[in-house]
């Protein structure tokens, strides 16, 4: 008896439906993570600003400077976090679009190159 995977994969028109649904449910992640970046990182350009005007006005080692480069970093991680998440987002996104071509091509998922992604 076949097993779930192998009658999903005789099935074209299950497999790209399956597709269909991973790539749409992929962009919606893409396109709220994009927004999020947009709202950390406009809320990092004001902690980098107001860390630079503290550092003309009251020097670089006052506190209220320390301060403001303090908030700076701890408003860069949701930046970086994002960023990371985004690109693995991304990633995903690519191989399923990926594997819906190959599938539109009349090819299987076993073609799918791993390095793909490495190289571009």
């Amino acid at each position: 008896m076949p097993s779930y995977a192998e009658l999903l994969t005789s099935d074209p028109d299950r497999m790209r439906k399956a597709l269909e649904g991973l790539i749409a449910s992929q962009e919606a992640k893409v396109v709220a993570l994009e927004a999020a970046l947009a709202q950390n990182m406009a809320a990092l350009d004001q902690y980098a600003v107001r860390t630079m005007v503290f550092r003309n006005v009251f020097g670089p080692a006052q506190t209220e400077t320390l301060q403001a480069e303090s908030e700076a970093q701890e408003a860069s991680r949701p930046v970086t976090e994002t960023t990371t998440q985004l690109e693995h987002e991304r990633s995903a996104l690519v191989a399923f679009k990926r594997a819906l071509e190959l599938l539109e091509a009349g090819r299987t998922l076993h073609e799918l190159d791993p390095m793909a992604q490495v190289r571009g």
